[in-house]
This record gives structure tokens, C-alpha cells and sequence, in this order.
């Protein structure tokens, strides 16, 4: 595998990539290339700092590529780079994406400029976006969530700013802990898995460890988690709660994967809708406290979903009006 990636074209992956199209095994190559050369690392952060600042901008512009090209050639004076730059060149999918990716290398190399710039991301409604940042950590934005972050990101410390929900996957380094602010409150780690998610309504941060260990501060107070724990911070009363989850399902719109032992139906029923997006309903007070003991996976479907709920607690399900009602199969309808 090790000599077949070495043969693959990285700046056709680069281009991939910073288009949003790069695969699993784009990112694993990205990766291992990112790791070979601390140098690579700023070409690949500038370059796609550089994209989403002109993007807008450059779209409509009126140029001739060709002459684009060469003129910015005799500019080069690193043959990798020179070769990278080239490669893009013939990959670039529209006249606006190449401007870009041109104006982005001539950044990386002539640019001087200590004033940092931020760097910033968006996921889309009803998608779920994954930012590979400059030291290989990873996270996952759901639907309309932003992350923020400058070009000196890795320097001393590696800060981000978001909004709404992520999950984060960081890369261990005792040195440069890891900071993520989200409204006012902070999160430090070094090396850990975790989520973070914004409940707009009830006016709610809650943090949610998977592995490693998290602090928390907030209102001149900190708070330390550790595997399964979940934080909850109120806003409004500026108060931290912390507890201990048996199943950590959080990262469920991530994995796909809900899993559940002795739960309340109702309970089991407001994850579903949450990290799957379905519309299910209970239609007793007594329905809601039957315990569950499954796992879902979102691949299967609503209708296997419901299924598993009909056999395994003995209730039925009708749909109505665009949603899926949960009853007890002893209920007589009228």
C-alpha cells in the first residue's frame, strides 16, 4: 500500500480535497504526505486558506488561463512546487477553481504577511462536512455548524472557534493543547475524541467525551470529563452540570450507530429523530417508559427501525400526516 500511494499524483488528491471530493484513502495519502514534510503542511494550509478567502470573488473574473499560467511559471523556483502548481493546472475542473488555486501558490510563496488570517468553514444544510486541520486532527461539522480558525493555528496552541455541533477527533500533543471556544465557554485537550453541541433553544452547551479527557471553563469554573462523561452548561444561569453516560450515542449522526440497553422508549425515540431526522411519535404516556435494549443503524431505514420496536416491545405503528405514530398494539382504533 505504502508503494502504491508514493505513486499517486498528490497534487491531484490536493485538488480533490480542496474541492470537498476527496475519498477515505485521498485523506490517508494527504495525510501520510502531510507527516513526510513540516513544509507540506503550510503549502496545504495556505494554499487552501488562499481558496476560500477569493473564492467569491474570482468566480466571475475574466482572464486568460494560459497566459495566467505562464506568466505566474517564471515565478517557480522550487521544482516540487513548480510541478504540484503545473499538475493542478490540468486538473482544475473550471477557469474560476484554476485562478484560485493560481493566485493560492503565488500566496503560498510570496506572501510575507504576520497578520494572521482566518480560515473558515460551513456545513451545508442537510450534509455533514469533515475538515482535515493542519496538524491531522480531524472533525465533523452537521448541518449549518461553522468553524473558524487562523493561519497560526499549530504554532503554540492549535484554537478554533464553531457554532452549532461537531465532532472532534485530536491528535495528541502535549505541547500544543488543543482550545475550542463556543460561545463563552472554553475547551481544552490535548489528544481526545469528543462532541460538542450548541441547543439554541434551551440555551445549552453540552460537551460529551468518547476518549481522553476534556476541561471545561466556564464562569470561573472548570470543570475536568473523562470517558462517557457529558457536561451540560447553561447559559442563562451560567451554572456547569456533569454526569455519566452508560452509552455514549452523541456521535451517532457521525457513525450512523445508535445503540441502547434498558432505555425509555421515549428516550430512544428523541435520539432516532434527532441524529437520523425521521418524525416519530408515542401515543401513550405508559408506551414511553417501555425499555429498549437494540441497536439502529440509519442505513437500514425508518420502516426496519420500526420493525425492530414491533417485535422486540409489542406495539404497532401507523403513518399519518408525514409521521410515523408508535402505539400499543392492544389499543383498539376507532
Amino acid at each position: 500500500m505504502k508503494e502504491e500511494n508514493e505513486n499517486i499524483d498528490i497534487s491531484v488528491l490536493l485538488f480533490r480535497y480542496i474541492n470537498g471530493e476527496a475519498t477515505e484513502n485521498d485523506i490517508i495519502i494527504i495525510r501520510d504526505w502531510l507527516q513526510k514534510d513540516p513544509s507540506n503542511i503550510t503549502l496545504l494550509h495556505k494554499l487552501r486558506l488562499e481558496y476560500e478567502v477569493t473564492k467569491s470573488e474570482l468566480q466571475g473574473a475574466d482572464f486568460n488561463p494560459d497566459k495566467a499560467y505562464s506568466q505566474f511559471q517564471q515565478k517557480i523556483t522550487n521544482n516540487t512546487r513548480k510541478t504540484i502548481l503545473k499538475r493542478i493546472y490540468y486538473s482544475a475542473a473550471s477557469v474560476a477553481a484554476l485562478f484560485i488555486l493560481l493566485w493560492g501558490i503565488h500566496f503560498i510563496i510570496n506572501s510575507h504577511s504576520t497578520v494572521p488570517q482566518k480560515i473558515q468553514y460551513r456545513a451545508q444544510q442537510d450534509s455533514i462536512s469533515k475538515i482535515l486541520l493542519p496538524d491531522s486532527s480531524s472533525i465533523f461539522l452537521n448541518s449549518g455548524s461553522t468553524l473558524v480558525y487562523d493561519d497560526a493555528y499549530n504554532n503554540d496552541v492549535r484554537k478554533i472557534a464553531i457554532t452549532g455541533e461537531a465532532f472532534f477527533s485530536v491528535q495528541p500533543d502535549s505541547i500544543k493543547p488543543f482550545i475550542v471556544n463556543i460561545d463563552s465557554v472554553g475547551i481544552q485537550v490535548v489528544g481526545t475524541s469528543f462532541s460538542v453541541f450548541h441547543d439554541s433553544v434551551a440555551n445549552e452547551i453540552l460537551v460529551t467525551v468518547k476518549t481522553g479527557k476534556v476541561k471545561i471553563n466556564y464562569a470561573n469554573t472548570t470543570v475536568f470529563l473523562k470517558k462517557l462523561d457529558q457536561a451540560i452548561v447553561n447559559i442563562e444561569h451560567k451554572t456547569i452540570s456533569k454526569s455519566s453516560l452508560g452509552i455514549n450515542n452523541t456521535d451517532a449522526w457521525v457513525t450512523g450507530v445508535l445503540k441502547f440497553e434498558n432505555a425509555p422508549l421515549i428516550d430512544v425515540v428523541k435520539s432516532i429523530n434527532k441524529h437520523f431526522n425521521y418524525n416519530i411519535s408515542i401515543d401513550s404516556e405508559e408506551l414511553k417508559q417501555k425499555k429498549v435494549f437494540a441497536t439502529f443503524n440509519k442505513k437500514d431505514g425508518v420502516e426496519i427501525i420500526l420493525r425492530t420496536l414491533v417485535i422486540g416491545l409489542s406495539v404497532n405503528y401507523e403513518k399519518k400526516n408525514g409521521e410515523f405514530v408508535l402505539y400499543d398494539k392492544n389499543y383498539i382504533k376507532k
